[in-house]
């Protein structure tokens, strides 16, 4: 594992909502941007970051769509404790890289880069909504780790192939990639995006958006 840096939340900081047993929190946007305001989050390098409970590293976790068709692929990359279990959510570490002028920016310019990466042949990137976040508390994975999910909406004739970590994308319906092993957050994902869009056979990407046009600087990412 490189011993770069990535950002955390203090676990002390974050409000005990955000922290279920294992469990999601549909997110607004005038909730999210006044507690992200509110928490000071910090840089620490990974390694020592996967051993302390007492931070939540961010994670991103894009729900990538195209003409209703979800993106699945095998866990295969760095994090080996999930190696051999389905996934939906793309994303990864928030790095110093990313760094924008507030919390919420540099979360959103961290999915772009993941998606530019696990994707790289899925041009233009498309726009991003946050949904909320998922968490859980019961795996070595999960104490340290905190998941914001996002939702993407993919153009095009023909859905994007993965990258060399990401390996083969199968495109699914939602209620068939519920039939794989998943992951513990991917699970979650589901449920959540189930939770934003109750009926799953209505398009999400029709409905309200969580950012209006008057926060769209605040929430939803127009490249």
């Amino acid at each position: 594992m490189t011993d770069h840096c990535v950002l955390a939340f203090p676990r002390a900081d974050l409000p005990p909502h955000w922290l279920p047993i294992c469990g999601g929190l549909v997110l607004e946007s005038v909730q999210l941007v006044e507690t992200l305001a509110r928490i000071v989050p910090v840089w620490l390098p990974r390694a020592q970051a996967e051993e302390q409970p007492s931070h939540k590293q961010l994670i991103t976790y894009t729900l990538a769509f195209h003409r209703g068709q979800l993106a699945c692929y095998w866990r295969q990359g760095t994090e080996r404790r999930l190696h051999g279990l389905g996934s939906v959510g793309i994303g990864g570490h928030i790095e110093i890289g990313d760094a924008q002028e507030n919390t919420l920016e540099t979360l959103l310019a961290a999915a772009r880069r993941e998606l530019a990466e696990e994707l790289p042949s899925l041009t233009p990137l498309p726009p991003l909504t946050v949904l909320g976040l998922i968490n859980e508390e019961k795996t070595a994975v999960g104490r340290v780790h905190l998941g914001f999910v996002l939702l993407a909406e993919i153009d095009g004739e023909r859905p994007p192939s993965g990258g060399r970590e990401l390996g083969d994308v199968d495109w699914l319906d939602p209620s068939v990639a519920r039939q794989r092993p998943l992951e513990c957050w991917s699970r979650l994902a589901l449920d959540l995006l189930d939770a934003r869009c109750p009926s799953i056979s209505e398009s999400p990407f029709y409905l309200e958006r969580l950012f209006s046009k008057p926060h769209a600087d605040l929430g939803h990412d127009e490249v």
